[in-house]
């Protein structure tokens, strides 16, 4: 296992703009919570919720399928639902990572953060690496890839400044690419070893979600579409007034707003 990550620099990607047709969404369903949420998306359109002290699991169709009271995990600040028996609930005020299977029972398995040296993480990921996850902590602007084990890990440090970020707001994980979001405005792309594979400089955006090949930018009311494999610009989406995307899947998008959980679909 190697103690470090790598960066290669390669040539900031220029961005083309293949269509500026803005496309209209129109609602599934909604369903009404009790305070403003966290949540993500699963692989079979199932939402995963974090209420208040409680934690919940949509199913496609907005019906209610579990829910459990997690109030000795504090505050959940990311959700990451990638496999569906293992969902991470990372614990910004504990500094502490938590699973919860399938049907949101808590594991006994938690990575206590401090234990890889690190005090003021504000983002993590899951990972397609097996038992892994990625934690970004602030202080030191330090990258670790983390098991079980806490002998083994990968790192690297001055993140922001070895590739030119003037912050590093979230980190994400998708299709083994791990995305690092500056909401001002940058987003720059990782492989498995920490190399360098593209840079991108948008408008600032509040939210991103990506998927095999797309990139999802929340500016404003509107979603821009980005195909980060061609480096194309192929669309704008129309977004509800308030509402923060929590992902995609297939032709839906879901948003989160005050109290409230939406659908979305493409308007014929």
């Amino acid at each position: 296992m190697y103690k470090s990550l790598f960066l290669i620099f390669t040539i900031l990607s220029t961005i083309s703009v293949f269509s500026q047709d803005t496309l209209e969404l129109s609602l599934v369903w909604e369903k009404s919570l009790k305070s403003n949420l966290i949540g993500c998306v699963d692989e079979q359109q199932n939402t995963i919720l974090f209420d208040g002290s409680e934690i919940l699991k949509l199913n496609p169709q907005g019906d209610l399928l579990f829910h459990q009271s997690i109030k000795s995990l504090g505050i959940i600040k990311e959700i990451d639902a990638r496999n569906p028996f293992k969902v991470l609930l990372f614990s910004e005020n504990q500094q502490s990572i938590n699973f919860v299977d399938n049907s949101l029972t808590l594991q006994n398995e938690v990575i206590d953060l401090s234990a890889f040296d690190v005090n003021n993480v504000i983002s993590t990921s899951g990972s397609d690496q097996m038992d892994k996850c990625w934690v970004y902590n602030q202080d030191n602007s330090i990258l670790k890839l983390i098991g079980k084990n806490e002998q083994q890990f990968q790192s690297i440090s001055n993140l922001k400044k070895l590739v030119n970020l003037n912050s590093i707001d979230k980190i994400k994980e998708v299709n083994s690419i791990l995305f690092l979001l500056d909401f001002s405005g940058k987003i720059v792309l990782l492989d498995m070893y920490g190399n360098l594979k593209s840079q991108f400089d948008f408008n600032p955006f509040t939210s991103a979600s990506m998927d095999q090949s797309m990139i999802y930018l929340q500016q404003d009311q509107t979603l821009l579409i980005f195909n980060y494999i061609k480096n194309q610009v192929v669309g704008y989406i129309k977004t509800p007034s308030n509402a923060t995307m929590i992902g995609k899947k297939g032709d839906f998008f879901f948003f989160t707003e005050k109290n409230k959980i939406s659908k979305f679909t493409f308007s014929n």
